[in-house]
Protein backbone atom coordinates (compact mmCIF):
# COMPACT_ATOMS: atom_id res chain seq x y z
CA UNK A 1 0.00 0.00 0.00
CA UNK A 2 1.23 3.57 -1.03
CA UNK A 3 -0.64 5.35 1.53
CA UNK A 4 -1.50 4.68 5.18
CA UNK A 5 -2.43 6.55 7.94
CA UNK A 6 -1.84 6.44 11.56
CA UNK A 7 -4.53 7.40 14.59
CA UNK A 8 -2.62 4.56 17.05
CA UNK A 9 0.23 6.34 17.85
CA UNK A 10 1.64 9.32 16.63
CA UNK A 11 -1.38 11.19 14.43
CA UNK A 12 0.79 11.08 10.42
CA UNK A 13 0.81 10.31 6.70
CA UNK A 14 2.89 7.83 5.25
CA UNK A 15 3.17 8.15 1.66
CA UNK A 16 5.58 5.58 -0.07
CA UNK A 17 7.44 4.36 2.85
CA UNK A 18 7.82 8.25 4.20
CA UNK A 19 6.56 9.75 6.87
CA UNK A 20 4.42 13.15 6.06
CA UNK A 21 4.41 15.75 8.72
CA UNK A 22 0.32 16.67 8.97
CA UNK A 23 1.33 20.16 10.56
CA UNK A 24 0.31 22.02 13.72
CA UNK A 25 -1.55 20.08 16.40
CA UNK A 26 -5.23 21.76 15.51
CA UNK A 27 -4.51 20.79 11.74
CA UNK A 28 -3.65 16.93 12.98
CA UNK A 29 -6.80 17.43 14.87
CA UNK A 30 -8.82 17.83 11.84
CA UNK A 31 -7.05 15.06 10.10
CA UNK A 32 -7.95 12.46 12.62
CA UNK A 33 -11.52 13.88 13.12
CA UNK A 34 -12.52 13.24 9.25
CA UNK A 35 -9.73 9.53 9.24
CA UNK A 36 -11.90 8.29 12.30
CA UNK A 37 -15.28 9.04 10.28
CA UNK A 38 -13.46 8.39 6.70
CA UNK A 39 -15.93 7.99 3.34
CA UNK A 40 -18.67 9.79 5.66
CA UNK A 41 -19.25 13.02 5.49
CA UNK A 42 -18.85 15.26 8.67
CA UNK A 43 -20.35 18.62 9.11
CA UNK A 44 -18.03 22.00 9.98
CA UNK A 45 -19.77 22.34 12.90
CA UNK A 46 -19.34 19.62 13.72
CA UNK A 47 -15.23 19.36 13.40
CA UNK A 48 -15.31 22.86 15.61
CA UNK A 49 -17.09 21.91 18.47
CA UNK A 50 -14.70 19.04 18.37
CA UNK A 51 -11.41 20.60 17.63
CA UNK A 52 -12.17 23.61 20.03
CA UNK A 53 -14.83 22.06 22.38
CA UNK A 54 -17.45 24.72 23.62
CA UNK A 55 -14.97 27.86 23.14
CA UNK A 56 -14.75 27.91 19.78
CA UNK A 57 -12.92 31.39 18.64
CA UNK A 58 -14.82 34.18 15.94
CA UNK A 59 -11.89 33.11 13.22
CA UNK A 60 -12.67 29.62 13.73
CA UNK A 61 -13.99 28.81 10.73
CA UNK A 62 -11.35 30.82 8.80
CA UNK A 63 -9.00 28.12 10.76
CA UNK A 64 -10.79 25.34 9.22
CA UNK A 65 -10.74 26.31 5.83
CA UNK A 66 -6.97 26.66 5.88
CA UNK A 67 -6.42 23.52 7.49
CA UNK A 68 -8.61 21.66 5.31
CA UNK A 69 -6.41 23.53 2.15
CA UNK A 70 -3.29 22.79 3.70
CA UNK A 71 -3.79 19.13 4.42
CA UNK A 72 -5.13 18.72 1.08
CA UNK A 73 -1.93 20.54 -0.07
CA UNK A 74 0.35 17.36 1.42
CA UNK A 75 -0.78 15.42 -1.64
CA UNK A 76 2.60 16.38 -3.13
CA UNK A 77 2.86 12.63 -4.79
CA UNK A 78 0.82 12.57 -7.96
CA UNK A 79 -0.38 9.13 -7.25
CA UNK A 80 -1.77 10.43 -3.58
CA UNK A 81 -4.04 12.30 -5.11
CA UNK A 82 -6.12 9.39 -6.72
CA UNK A 83 -5.27 7.52 -3.41
CA UNK A 84 -6.87 10.58 -0.71
CA UNK A 85 -8.33 13.33 -0.68
CA UNK A 86 -11.05 15.90 1.05
CA UNK A 87 -13.72 17.13 -0.17
CA UNK A 88 -16.81 19.53 0.67
CA UNK A 89 -20.28 17.96 0.46
CA UNK A 90 -23.70 19.33 0.97
CA UNK A 91 -23.48 17.53 4.13
CA UNK A 92 -20.38 18.50 5.60
CA UNK A 93 -16.43 17.32 4.59
CA UNK A 94 -15.01 14.12 4.00
CA UNK A 95 -12.04 12.20 3.77
CA UNK A 96 -11.87 9.37 0.95
CA UNK A 97 -9.55 6.54 0.74
CA UNK A 98 -9.58 3.26 1.15
CA UNK A 99 -10.14 2.10 5.08
CA UNK A 100 -7.81 -0.46 4.85
CA UNK A 101 -5.10 3.02 4.77
CA UNK A 102 -5.97 3.68 8.38
CA UNK A 103 -4.62 1.94 11.03
CA UNK A 104 -7.84 2.18 13.21
CA UNK A 105 -10.05 0.01 10.85
CA UNK A 106 -7.18 -2.61 9.96
CA UNK A 107 -7.49 -3.09 13.74
CA UNK A 108 -10.74 -3.32 13.72
CA UNK A 109 -10.86 -5.58 11.01
CA UNK A 110 -8.04 -7.85 12.09
CA UNK A 111 -9.79 -8.21 15.25
CA UNK A 112 -13.07 -9.26 14.02
CA UNK A 113 -11.49 -11.61 11.65
CA UNK A 114 -9.38 -13.48 14.78
CA UNK A 115 -12.89 -13.50 16.56
CA UNK A 116 -14.93 -15.19 13.97
CA UNK A 117 -12.15 -17.48 13.11
CA UNK A 118 -12.33 -21.11 13.36
CA UNK A 119 -9.03 -22.56 13.47
CA UNK A 120 -6.82 -21.12 16.44
CA UNK A 121 -3.92 -20.26 14.69
CA UNK A 122 -4.92 -18.18 12.28
CA UNK A 123 -6.96 -16.29 15.35
CA UNK A 124 -3.86 -15.71 16.81
CA UNK A 125 -1.77 -14.74 13.49
CA UNK A 126 -4.61 -12.00 13.45
CA UNK A 127 -4.77 -11.08 16.96
CA UNK A 128 -1.05 -10.32 17.25
CA UNK A 129 -1.27 -8.54 13.65
CA UNK A 130 -3.82 -5.97 15.05
CA UNK A 131 -2.51 -5.63 18.15
CA UNK A 132 1.34 -4.93 16.27
CA UNK A 133 -0.88 -1.71 14.86
CA UNK A 134 -0.58 0.13 18.04
CA UNK A 135 2.19 2.28 19.02
CA UNK A 136 1.86 4.08 22.29
CA UNK A 137 -1.15 5.99 23.35
CA UNK A 138 -3.72 6.58 20.17
CA UNK A 139 -4.23 10.32 19.18
CA UNK A 140 -0.88 11.15 21.22
CA UNK A 141 -0.36 14.79 21.72
CA UNK A 142 -4.05 15.83 20.93
CA UNK A 143 -5.71 17.25 23.17
CA UNK A 144 -9.65 18.23 23.06
CA UNK A 145 -12.91 16.75 25.10
CA UNK A 146 -14.02 15.12 22.38
CA UNK A 147 -10.82 13.53 21.71
CA UNK A 148 -9.98 12.44 25.11
CA UNK A 149 -13.44 10.83 25.52
CA UNK A 150 -12.61 9.09 22.82
CA UNK A 151 -9.27 7.39 23.68
CA UNK A 152 -10.67 6.41 26.17
CA UNK A 153 -13.06 4.41 23.82
CA UNK A 154 -10.29 2.70 21.94
CA UNK A 155 -8.23 2.35 24.68
CA UNK A 156 -11.14 -0.20 25.89
CA UNK A 157 -10.69 -1.60 22.64
CA UNK A 158 -7.39 -2.25 22.64
CA UNK A 159 -7.76 -3.43 26.23
CA UNK A 160 -10.38 -5.70 25.12
CA UNK A 161 -8.42 -7.39 22.05
CA UNK A 162 -5.81 -7.70 24.78
CA UNK A 163 -7.29 -9.88 26.75
CA UNK A 164 -9.32 -12.22 24.08
CA UNK A 165 -5.21 -12.64 22.55
CA UNK A 166 -4.29 -13.38 25.90
CA UNK A 167 -7.10 -15.97 26.51
CA UNK A 168 -6.86 -17.96 23.14
CA UNK A 169 -3.22 -18.45 24.06
CA UNK A 170 -3.45 -19.53 27.31
CA UNK A 171 -5.86 -22.17 25.63
CA UNK A 172 -3.67 -22.99 23.31
CA UNK A 173 -0.96 -24.03 26.16
CA UNK A 174 1.59 -20.50 26.02
CA UNK A 175 1.00 -19.61 29.87
CA UNK A 176 5.01 -19.30 30.03
CA UNK A 177 4.91 -17.01 27.74
CA UNK A 178 1.91 -14.44 29.50
CA UNK A 179 3.20 -14.54 32.87
CA UNK A 180 5.30 -11.27 32.62
CA UNK A 181 2.46 -9.83 30.31
CA UNK A 182 0.03 -10.57 32.72
CA UNK A 183 2.11 -8.80 35.84
CA UNK A 184 2.53 -5.99 34.06
CA UNK A 185 -0.98 -5.72 33.26
CA UNK A 186 -2.31 -6.62 36.48
CA UNK A 187 -0.05 -3.85 37.52
CA UNK A 188 -1.81 -1.26 35.00
CA UNK A 189 -5.46 -2.34 35.89
CA UNK A 190 -5.21 -3.37 39.30
CA UNK A 191 -8.76 -3.95 39.75
CA UNK A 192 -9.76 -5.41 37.00
CA UNK A 193 -11.00 -8.83 37.67
CA UNK A 194 -10.74 -10.33 34.14
CA UNK A 195 -7.41 -9.36 34.32
CA UNK A 196 -6.92 -10.96 37.26
CA UNK A 197 -8.34 -13.55 36.37
CA UNK A 198 -5.69 -14.84 33.71
CA UNK A 199 -2.86 -13.84 35.32
CA UNK A 200 -3.93 -16.33 38.47
CA UNK A 201 -4.68 -19.11 35.94
CA UNK A 202 -1.05 -18.33 34.35
CA UNK A 203 0.88 -18.81 37.59
CA UNK A 204 -1.07 -21.75 38.59
CA UNK A 205 -0.21 -23.50 35.04
CA UNK A 206 3.11 -22.52 35.62
CA UNK A 207 3.32 -24.59 38.89
CA UNK A 208 2.90 -21.35 41.03
CA UNK A 209 -0.30 -21.90 43.04
CA UNK A 210 1.39 -19.80 46.47
CA UNK A 211 1.59 -16.77 43.65
CA UNK A 212 -1.90 -17.56 42.16
CA UNK A 213 -3.47 -17.12 45.70
CA UNK A 214 -1.44 -14.23 46.89
CA UNK A 215 -2.61 -12.13 43.60
CA UNK A 216 -6.39 -13.08 44.99
CA UNK A 217 -5.57 -11.86 48.36
CA UNK A 218 -4.46 -8.51 47.30
CA UNK A 219 -6.77 -8.04 44.58
CA UNK A 220 -9.59 -8.81 47.13
CA UNK A 221 -8.13 -6.40 49.86
CA UNK A 222 -7.74 -3.18 47.28
CA UNK A 223 -11.46 -3.92 46.27
CA UNK A 224 -12.81 -3.99 49.56
CA UNK A 225 -10.80 -0.75 50.46
CA UNK A 226 -11.48 1.33 47.39
CA UNK A 227 -15.52 -0.39 46.46
CA UNK A 228 -16.04 -2.11 49.63
CA UNK A 229 -16.89 -5.17 47.65
CA UNK A 230 -15.65 -8.63 47.71
CA UNK A 231 -14.56 -10.67 43.88
CA UNK A 232 -16.90 -11.11 41.82
CA UNK A 233 -18.05 -15.09 41.46
CA UNK A 234 -16.45 -15.95 38.51
CA UNK A 235 -12.84 -14.77 40.25
CA UNK A 236 -14.15 -16.79 43.56
CA UNK A 237 -14.86 -20.01 42.07
CA UNK A 238 -11.35 -20.14 40.16
CA UNK A 239 -10.07 -19.12 43.59
CA UNK A 240 -11.79 -22.20 44.82
CA UNK A 241 -10.94 -24.33 42.36
CA UNK A 242 -6.68 -23.15 42.83
CA UNK A 243 -7.12 -24.27 46.39
CA UNK A 244 -8.29 -27.68 45.71
CA UNK A 245 -5.72 -28.34 42.92
CA UNK A 246 -8.71 -28.54 40.65
CA UNK A 247 -7.69 -31.35 37.56
CA UNK A 248 -9.76 -29.20 35.05
CA UNK A 249 -7.09 -26.36 35.62
CA UNK A 250 -4.21 -28.14 34.34
CA UNK A 251 -2.84 -26.63 31.28
CA UNK A 252 -3.45 -28.01 27.77
CA UNK A 253 -0.97 -29.70 25.68
CA UNK A 254 0.81 -26.60 24.09
CA UNK A 255 0.63 -26.99 20.52
CA UNK A 256 3.54 -27.76 18.16
CA UNK A 257 4.90 -24.53 16.96
CA UNK A 258 4.68 -23.54 13.10
CA UNK A 259 7.39 -22.87 11.35
CA UNK A 260 8.43 -19.53 11.24
CA UNK A 261 7.46 -17.43 8.03
CA UNK A 262 10.53 -16.21 6.37
CA UNK A 263 11.80 -12.45 6.81
CA UNK A 264 15.08 -12.52 4.59
CA UNK A 265 15.57 -8.85 2.90
CA UNK A 266 18.12 -6.77 3.54
CA UNK A 267 17.68 -3.77 4.96
CA UNK A 268 15.97 -0.76 3.15
CA UNK A 269 18.75 1.45 1.68
CA UNK A 270 18.70 4.64 3.68
CA UNK A 271 19.95 6.68 1.18
CA UNK A 272 17.23 6.19 -1.32
CA UNK A 273 16.08 9.30 -3.78
CA UNK A 274 14.03 9.68 -6.15
CA UNK A 275 13.09 6.67 -8.87
CA UNK A 276 9.18 7.40 -8.02
CA UNK A 277 8.48 6.72 -11.88
CA UNK A 278 10.00 3.80 -11.53
CA UNK A 279 8.16 2.90 -8.47
CA UNK A 280 5.07 3.89 -9.97
CA UNK A 281 5.61 1.53 -12.69
CA UNK A 282 6.40 -1.34 -10.60
CA UNK A 283 2.92 -0.08 -8.65
CA UNK A 284 0.75 -0.32 -12.05
CA UNK A 285 -1.22 -3.41 -13.01
CA UNK A 286 -2.80 -2.35 -15.96
CA UNK A 287 -1.95 -4.24 -19.00
CA UNK A 288 -2.94 -7.58 -17.31
CA UNK A 289 -4.39 -10.14 -19.29
CA UNK A 290 -5.30 -12.01 -16.08
CA UNK A 291 -5.47 -10.76 -12.72
CA UNK A 292 -4.75 -14.04 -10.51
CA UNK A 293 -1.72 -14.75 -12.35
CA UNK A 294 1.70 -13.75 -10.64
CA UNK A 295 3.10 -10.57 -10.51
CA UNK A 296 6.76 -10.91 -12.05
CA UNK A 297 8.87 -8.18 -12.46
CA UNK A 298 12.33 -8.26 -14.59
CA UNK A 299 14.70 -5.03 -13.50
CA UNK A 300 17.83 -4.84 -15.81
CA UNK A 301 20.55 -1.93 -16.65
CA UNK A 302 23.69 -1.88 -16.50
CA UNK A 303 25.87 -2.11 -13.08
CA UNK A 304 25.40 0.39 -10.57
CA UNK A 305 22.62 2.36 -12.04
CA UNK A 306 20.13 0.89 -8.66
CA UNK A 307 18.41 -1.71 -9.74
CA UNK A 308 19.16 -3.68 -6.33
CA UNK A 309 18.09 -0.69 -3.98
CA UNK A 310 15.15 -0.24 -6.44
CA UNK A 311 13.76 -3.33 -6.13
CA UNK A 312 14.59 -3.08 -2.24
CA UNK A 313 12.91 0.00 -1.47
CA UNK A 314 9.82 -1.30 -3.68
CA UNK A 315 9.04 -4.49 -1.54
CA UNK A 316 9.88 -2.95 2.24
CA UNK A 317 7.38 -0.29 0.78
CA UNK A 318 4.61 -3.42 0.31
CA UNK A 319 6.26 -5.62 2.76
CA UNK A 320 2.62 -5.28 4.35
CA UNK A 321 0.89 -6.80 1.47
CA UNK A 322 3.07 -10.45 1.92
CA UNK A 323 2.25 -11.41 5.59
CA UNK A 324 2.85 -14.63 4.19
CA UNK A 325 6.99 -14.73 3.76
CA UNK A 326 9.53 -12.31 2.22
CA UNK A 327 12.38 -14.42 0.25
CA UNK A 328 15.09 -13.17 -1.15
CA UNK A 329 18.38 -15.23 -2.59
CA UNK A 330 22.31 -13.16 -3.29
CA UNK A 331 23.20 -15.33 -6.46
CA UNK A 332 26.51 -14.19 -6.83
CA UNK A 333 26.58 -13.86 -10.79
CA UNK A 334 29.64 -11.39 -11.17
CA UNK A 335 31.63 -12.28 -8.08
CA UNK A 336 34.76 -14.01 -9.49
CA UNK A 337 35.85 -16.11 -6.99
CA UNK A 338 35.00 -18.28 -3.43
CA UNK A 339 33.34 -18.25 -1.06
CA UNK A 340 31.11 -15.96 -3.44
CA UNK A 341 30.61 -19.01 -5.82
CA UNK A 342 27.76 -17.95 -8.83
CA UNK A 343 24.82 -20.10 -7.66
CA UNK A 344 22.15 -20.99 -10.98
CA UNK A 345 18.82 -19.37 -10.51
CA UNK A 346 17.66 -22.94 -10.45
CA UNK A 347 17.62 -23.52 -6.38
CA UNK A 348 17.49 -20.27 -5.74
CA UNK A 349 14.52 -21.21 -3.48
CA UNK A 350 16.77 -23.46 -1.77
CA UNK A 351 19.26 -20.74 -1.42
CA UNK A 352 16.59 -18.81 0.29
CA UNK A 353 16.10 -21.28 2.88
CA UNK A 354 20.02 -21.65 3.37
CA UNK A 355 21.67 -20.46 6.23
CA UNK A 356 25.15 -20.55 4.68
CA UNK A 357 26.40 -21.44 1.45
CA UNK A 358 26.36 -25.04 0.62
CA UNK A 359 25.56 -24.00 -2.77
CA UNK A 360 26.44 -27.66 -4.21
CA UNK A 361 23.77 -29.48 -2.02
CA UNK A 362 21.62 -26.32 -3.06
CA UNK A 363 20.96 -27.48 -6.62
CA UNK A 364 20.52 -30.95 -5.71
CA UNK A 365 17.37 -29.68 -3.82
CA UNK A 366 15.48 -27.89 -6.60
CA UNK A 367 12.44 -30.48 -6.60
CA UNK A 368 12.09 -29.90 -3.20
CA UNK A 369 12.58 -26.56 -3.24
CA UNK A 370 9.80 -26.03 -5.07
CA UNK A 371 7.54 -26.82 -2.61
CA UNK A 372 8.59 -23.46 -0.73
CA UNK A 373 6.79 -21.08 -2.17
CA UNK A 374 3.29 -23.01 -2.03
CA UNK A 375 0.88 -23.56 0.56
CA UNK A 376 -0.53 -26.90 1.12
CA UNK A 377 0.89 -30.58 0.92
CA UNK A 378 4.46 -30.54 -0.03
CA UNK A 379 5.28 -27.14 1.01
CA UNK A 380 5.48 -25.11 3.81
CA UNK A 381 7.84 -22.18 4.24
CA UNK A 382 5.16 -19.74 3.28
CA UNK A 383 2.18 -20.56 4.26
CA UNK A 384 -0.13 -18.76 2.18
CA UNK A 385 -0.70 -16.96 -0.85
CA UNK A 386 0.51 -13.45 -0.12
CA UNK A 387 4.90 -13.80 -0.63
CA UNK A 388 7.21 -12.07 -2.43
CA UNK A 389 10.23 -13.22 -3.16
CA UNK A 390 13.75 -12.12 -5.12
CA UNK A 391 16.80 -13.29 -6.41
CA UNK A 392 20.18 -10.73 -7.16
CA UNK A 393 22.75 -10.70 -9.21
CA UNK A 394 22.03 -13.41 -11.41
CA UNK A 395 23.85 -14.48 -14.58
CA UNK A 396 21.64 -15.32 -17.42
CA UNK A 397 23.93 -16.84 -19.82
CA UNK A 398 24.78 -20.67 -20.12
CA UNK A 399 22.88 -24.13 -21.18
CA UNK A 400 20.79 -24.02 -18.59
CA UNK A 401 18.97 -20.50 -19.31
CA UNK A 402 16.68 -22.22 -22.01
CA UNK A 403 16.06 -25.74 -20.02
CA UNK A 404 12.66 -26.94 -18.01
CA UNK A 405 13.82 -30.42 -16.21
CA UNK A 406 11.28 -29.95 -13.67
CA UNK A 407 8.80 -32.99 -13.50
CA UNK A 408 4.66 -32.21 -14.93
CA UNK A 409 2.70 -31.16 -12.10
CA UNK A 410 5.18 -29.67 -10.58
CA UNK A 411 5.99 -26.26 -11.66
CA UNK A 412 6.25 -22.87 -9.77
CA UNK A 413 3.20 -20.33 -9.72
CA UNK A 414 6.38 -17.84 -10.53
CA UNK A 415 8.86 -17.75 -13.33
CA UNK A 416 10.66 -19.84 -15.08
CA UNK A 417 13.48 -20.68 -12.47
CA UNK A 418 15.67 -20.94 -15.60
CA UNK A 419 14.29 -17.95 -17.36
CA UNK A 420 16.54 -15.36 -19.02
CA UNK A 421 16.69 -12.15 -17.05
CA UNK A 422 15.94 -9.96 -20.53
CA UNK A 423 17.96 -6.85 -20.49
CA UNK A 424 14.92 -4.44 -20.96
CA UNK A 425 14.22 -1.31 -19.63
CA UNK A 426 11.59 -0.78 -16.87
CA UNK A 427 8.73 0.14 -19.51
CA UNK A 428 8.81 -3.57 -20.48
CA UNK A 429 7.17 -4.58 -16.89
CA UNK A 430 3.74 -4.71 -18.44
CA UNK A 431 4.80 -7.00 -21.63
CA UNK A 432 6.50 -9.10 -19.25
CA UNK A 433 4.51 -10.24 -15.98
CA UNK A 434 2.86 -13.39 -15.96
CA UNK A 435 3.83 -14.67 -19.57
CA UNK A 436 3.69 -18.24 -20.21
CA UNK A 437 2.92 -18.70 -16.13
CA UNK A 438 -0.06 -20.45 -14.66
CA UNK A 439 -1.16 -20.68 -10.80
CA UNK A 440 -1.05 -24.23 -9.71
CA UNK A 441 -4.71 -26.49 -10.49
CA UNK A 442 -6.77 -25.81 -7.48
CA UNK A 443 -4.57 -22.91 -6.12
CA UNK A 444 -7.10 -20.01 -6.13
CA UNK A 445 -4.83 -17.55 -6.96
CA UNK A 446 -4.84 -14.43 -4.38
CA UNK A 447 -1.35 -14.69 -4.75
CA UNK A 448 1.29 -12.32 -5.48
CA UNK A 449 4.45 -13.12 -6.37
CA UNK A 450 7.70 -10.90 -7.67
CA UNK A 451 10.73 -11.39 -8.82
CA UNK A 452 13.49 -9.18 -9.80
CA UNK A 453 16.94 -10.45 -11.50
CA UNK A 454 19.95 -8.55 -13.32
CA UNK A 455 21.49 -9.76 -16.16
CA UNK A 456 24.94 -7.82 -18.02
CA UNK A 457 25.82 -8.26 -21.72
CA UNK A 458 29.15 -10.07 -22.04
Amino acid sequence: MNIGFTLLGDVTIRSRGADVAPGSPRQRCVLALLLIDANRPVSAQTLLTRVWGDDVPPRAMASLYSYVSRLRALRSDPGDAERWDIVRTPAGYVLRTDNSAVDLFRFRSLVEQARGANDPRQAEASYGRALALWQGEPLAGLRSPWLDAYRLTLAEEHQRARLDYYELLLNRGRHVDLVQPLAALAAEQPLDEQVAHLHMLALYRTGQPAAALTAYEQLRKRLVERLGTDPGPRLQELHQRILVFDDALAAPAAEAPEPRTPRQLPASPSGFVGRDDALRLLDAREGRADDTAPDVFVIAGMAGVGKSWLALRWAHQHADAFPDGQLYAQLNGFRPCPPHRPLSPAPAPEAMHADAGDHDAARQAWATALGLYRPGPGGGSTRGDRAVGGTDRARGDGPAADRDDRPPGRRHPGPHPHRRALPHPPAARTAEQGQGHQTPVGHRAHQQYSRWSEARAR
